[in-house]
């Protein structure tokens, strides 16, 4: 352990130096202090159950405004809000970047678990993400606690190990590590304890793979009665080339034992997901045409086991959501995206629901 915090200092100590280094080179370019850009998802869904229209909509999705700049060439900064239900800042946080190999990131943002949940919602295939990116990843999470997968800390990221690749060079390996409140956004901290994630991206090869391995460690507090584990897990591949799009995850979500030693059953949730699609472009009226097919499975569960450690645990509730769609670009700042999902779930150890028809369209601008 000494060693490695002895390896840690001396990294960034060299990292220090070097920013010192730059900071006293003249610099010939003023930065660029302040950039306004915003952008919105208008969408309309309709449900159907046992034949019969259940449920038909508009909604303002989401609706982010964002201020962004450079304070200096190595310092960079961001701020969002949303406006698309009740007004909420997103994102407020400053980059300090020293080299390629090493960053600090210091405020409110994503944090880095899992490759969907990293991609913003404008470059998202899907209408949204996936009920398994949802569950375990702070958006709508099995434990209650999170939004956004967004909280508050620091974190360090970097890329390691430069090579010559066919088009450009890349780094074969990309790394993110973080401490957090573990409250979600906006918000202090419930508890005395501080999450920590980290993600690794393996690019081998070829930039347009990646392999990618990412875990969460925390703790959260449930009510007054004490603080409980939260563990998350997430391993996944990607491959992207502009044209063919291929992804899958699998994660893996853990509540455990109350840490004061209340009895408590411990809470286990899972699944993955698998996306595949194709650019088609084109060019018309001056501007490039694209247009973007895909398939896509999801699923999820969560359940249940007893205190004695010898008890099978036991899906409670389970969904299989089939998908297939279409995005369509006519112009870089406008998307419309269409998509029909079957869904099937299952309650009170996996007795069967009636199966729900889901038809979306979307309309994305930003300015």
């Amino acid at each position: 352990m000494f060693r490695r915090g002895l390896a840690l200092c001396m990294a960034m100590v060299s990292c220090a130096v070097y920013a010192q280094e730059n900071l006293a080179k003249p610099q010939t370019k003023e930065p660029a202090k302040l950039k306004i850009s915003g952008w919105a998802q208008v969408q309309c869904q309709s449900e159907w159950q046992e034949g019969e229209l259940a449920s038909q909509s508009f909604r303002i999705r989401r609706a982010r405004l964002v201020t962004a700049g450079q304070l200096h060439p190595m310092l960079s900064y961001k701020v969002q809000a949303d406006f698309g239900n009740s007004p909420a800042l997103v994102d407020a946080y400053l980059n300090l970047r020293f080299c390629d190999a090493f960053s600090l990131q210091a405020g409110q943002f994503k944090y880095p678990l899992s490759i969907e949940s990293n991609i913003g919602p404008m470059d998202l295939e899907y209408i949204d993400y996936g009920d398994v990116i949802q569950k375990l990843v702070g958006y709508n999470d099995v434990c209650g606690v999170g939004k956004q997968g967004r909280d508050i800390g620091l974190m360090a990221t970097g890329k390691l190990f430069a090579v010559d690749g066919r088009e450009k060079p890349f780094h074969l390996l990309h790394y993110s590590l973080g401490v957090f409140n573990g409250n979600g956004i906006n918000g202090t901290d419930a508890n005395l304890h501080k999450d920590v994630v980290g993600k690794l991206d393996f690019h081998p090869w070829l930039p347009t793979l990646t392999i990618s391995a990412s875990c969460y460690e925390g703790v959260w507090k449930q009510n007054e009665n004490g603080n409980y584990k939260r563990e998350r897990f997430a391993a996944g591949v990607q491959y992207d080339d502009k044209k063919l799009v291929l992804r899958s995850e699998y994660l893996w979500g853990h509540i455990g034992q109350d840490l004061d030693s209340i009895p408590n059953s411990d809470q286990l949730a899972s699944g993955w997901y698998a996306l595949a699609g194709w650019w088609f472009r084109w060019q018309s009226g001056g501007s490039e045409q694209r247009l973007f097919p895909y398939i896509r499975y999801d699923h999820f569960q969560s359940g249940e086991a007893a205190a004695d450690a010898q008890t099978p645990h036991f899906a409670l509730d389970q969904s299989d959501a089939y998908s297939v769609g279409v995005n369509y670009h006519p112009f870089p700042s406008l998307q419309c995206r269409v998509a029909y999902t079957l869904r099937q779930t299952s309650k009170e150890n996996l007795s069967k629901t009636a199966d729900r028809h889901q038809l979306y369209g979307m309309l994305c601008f930003k300015f």
